[in-house]
């Protein structure tokens, strides 16, 4: 079943439906489904949404964010990297994100594989920097940020200008 439309999902639910597995992005063709909002189906059907992260990823896509119950991991294609071992992971919504804040780029990560009109039409625009916050004292992920920023420069036009300092 093609899972990049929801409607697709919602569709094929039956009254013995307990469990939506989806895998995204699918192999072998890339496509993405939308598991916020396939969550929000299974959610309103009583259902747990299964999600396959196999080729995102966790340094690509978090499931758990976006309202999947549970989340399968290849560690042996892309955690190991070296196909030097054979592991697989199961993660539920119990787990927490790292303790290590991250900011990243999405439209060159999270949301690298869709196209750019699409990913803008869904306020992910190639302006957006991402900060998921983690364990740091506040002042010592503020300071970062700040000297982070600080060392940052705009172009406009053909003119540069430094940030201002935080």
């Amino acid at each position: 079943m093609d899972a990049s439309d929801p409607v697709n999902i919602s569709m094929a639910i039956t009254p013995k439906t307990r469990l939506i597995w989806i895998e995204t992005p699918s192999n072998p063709t890339p496509k993405i489904a939308d598991i916020a909002a396939i969550a929000s189906i299974a959610k309103t059907q009583g259902c747990l949404l299964c999600v396959d992260n196999t080729f995102a990823s966790p340094a690509l896509q978090k499931p758990i964010e976006l309202g999947a119950d549970i989340v399968v991991h290849s560690a042996t294609k892309y955690i190991g990297g070296h196909s030097d071992l054979i592991a697989g992971l199961v993660v539920t919504a119990n787990s927490l994100g790292d303790i290590k804040s991250l900011i990243s780029h999405s439209a060159e990560m999270t949301h690298k594989t869709i196209p750019a009109e699409r990913r803008r039409s869904g306020s992910v625009n190639d302006s957006l920097i991402r900060l998921s916050v983690g364990l740091e004292e506040p002042e010592d992920l503020i300071r970062d940020l700040c000297n982070s920023l600080d060392r940052i420069v705009v172009k406009k036009n053909v003119h540069s200008q430094k940030l201002e300092t935080c």
